[in-house]
């Protein structure tokens, strides 16, 4: 397969931080012309401002804030029914990446993570250069964060557009981006891929170890008031648990169970009773106005879940309306019996600002899936049970032969990541084939969306 490379040599060439370039004074609007970066880079201002730039780009619709959680990788984990082709995820559901309206979201994803991607090593490249400007914490923490948000993304495009370990990590898959420059980059294997993304994030552990508040190892220093506002709300910045949960990720997606266990334990303890939080949350003002697009009735648009899905989603015949995942996450239109995603879309409160990427439940379900994995059915079933009762529901009997432990792991998981992109992942980590609800003519090969065929136009043509 011939790879295009335009799209990600035009992003190396521009290194500007586009979101920032319409509201800085630093920046020239124009995309085609070069950002005076020195200015940019010259206090601590402008680096929270890159900082703050790579987040926003991360939480657009053409990722976290829309197809990479409650739209396109759902639509292909196949929670959402359509009526007809008019329907504007209908080929999407399908997997007819070949279609105009499916190859504009999967171009979009790729061009924009690795946009991301380029503008996290914009900052990581002037780090050093800013050591006179930002203090020893602020310079740790900005380059644990970028490292980090890095590994991620690469990772996210790595579970996209290449195969699972399941099939081999032996083949082509993607370039790995690590810095700023004018050569073309290569497409690795899914195994150097797989270890780019291990040294980053061991990188970003120990940049982040000492300062990070999320870090166990966080040691007590005299900060500034300044320093002291740059360390909050750090559940909204790629923390040191985020790193840790993305190792945890990392490690189920190549089948290593032990080291996913011990990850997701470790997680679970730190974050003691917040059974339902967040480890790492995307902040935006604009997720309200993205899930209209994707949940506002009778539109082209519209994600919808059938009353059937609905039915068999949350095991209603067996658990009615217990489970407060059915009442919290899903609820019906008006006058009518489809259900939309109502964690994201809401209609009379206060609406929601924060997609969660990383999860304590996540952990929980990880824990679960390892320990059957290594033969201990009692311990999953117990670790799911936790899960569970927070969120309502009875307990499985102990004598957990009487159930089977990953068909409940699965089922739950699948509850709960409704809008959150991460289903899609699961069945194709573990080669499941078909995924449970697709079309007659799914098979193996349609986990893996296609490369970019058409160039970008970004920066100088």
């Amino acid at each position: 397969m011939k790879i295009h490379y335009n799209i990600i040599k035009r992003l190396l060439f521009a290194t500007a931080l586009p979101l920032i370039a319409s509201c800085s004074k630093w920046f020239d609007v124009q995309p085609k012309t070069e950002i005076k970066e020195d200015m940019i880079f010259s206090n601590v201002s402008g680096y929270k401002a890159a900082q703050t730039g790579v987040y926003t780009l991360m939480a657009g619709q053409s990722l976290y804030g829309g197809e990479l959680t409650m739209s396109f990788l759902d639509v292909l984990a196949q929670y959402y029914n359509f009526t007809g082709n008019t329907a504007y995820y209908f080929y999407a559901q399908h997997y007819d990446y070949g279609q105009a309206a499916c190859k504009s979201v999967t171009e979009s994803i790729w061009a924009d993570a690795y946009k991301a991607i380029v503008n996290a090593d914009n900052v990581l490249a002037h780090l050093d250069a800013g050591e006179n400007v930002l203090s020893p914490m602020m310079h740790s923490v900005i380059r644990g964060e970028m490292l980090g948000i890095r590994a991620m993304l690469h990772f996210d495009i790595l579970r996209m557009f290449a195969q699972a370990p399941v099939l081999g990590t032996d083949v082509p898959a993607i370039p790995y981006v690590d810095a700023v420059g004018r050569t073309p980059l290569p497409r690795l294997t899914v195994a150097q891929v797989l270890g780019r993304i291990s040294d980053d994030c061991a990188e970003a552990l120990n940049a982040l170890a000492q300062y990070d508040p999320y870090s166990p190892d966080a040691v007590g220093i005299s900060l500034t008031q300044d320093e002291k506002q740059f360390l909050t709300h750090r559940e909204e910045h790629f923390n040191w648990q985020a790193v840790r949960a993305l190792q945890c990720r990392v490690a189920m997606w190549q089948g290593q169970y032990d080291e996913a266990s011990e990850i997701a334990s470790e997680l679970i303890r730190l974050q003691g009773d917040h059974i339902s939080g967040n480890i790492f949350a995307l902040y935006s003002d604009k997720l309200s106005n993205y899930s209209e697009d994707y949940f506002a009735p009778r539109q082209s648009t519209s994600l919808e879940i059938s009353p059937e899905t609905y039915i068999s989603l949350f095991e209603v015949m067996k658990y009615g309306s217990n489970d407060n995942r059915s009442r919290n996450f899903v609820a019906a239109y008006p006058n009518t019996t489809n259900m939309f995603v109502s964690r994201w879309y809401k209609t009379n409160v206060l609406p929601t600002v924060d997609m969660p990427i990383f999860t304590t439940a996540e952990m929980y379900h990880t824990l679960a899936e390892c320990l059957h994995h290594q033969g201990d059915d009692e311990g999953a079933i117990a670790t799911l049970n936790t899960l569970r009762s927070a969120y309502g529901l009875e307990a499985f009997p102990m004598n957990y032969q009487t159930c089977d432990a990953m068909e409940e792991i699965q089922k739950d998981f699948r509850k709960h990541q409704i809008g959150l992109g991460q289903m899609f992942y699961f069945y194709k980590r573990l080669g499941i084939d078909p995924v449970p609800g697709a079309p007659d003519d799914f098979t193996i090969s349609k986990y893996i969306l296609p490369l970019p065929d058409d160039e970008v136009q970004f920066g100088n043509p």
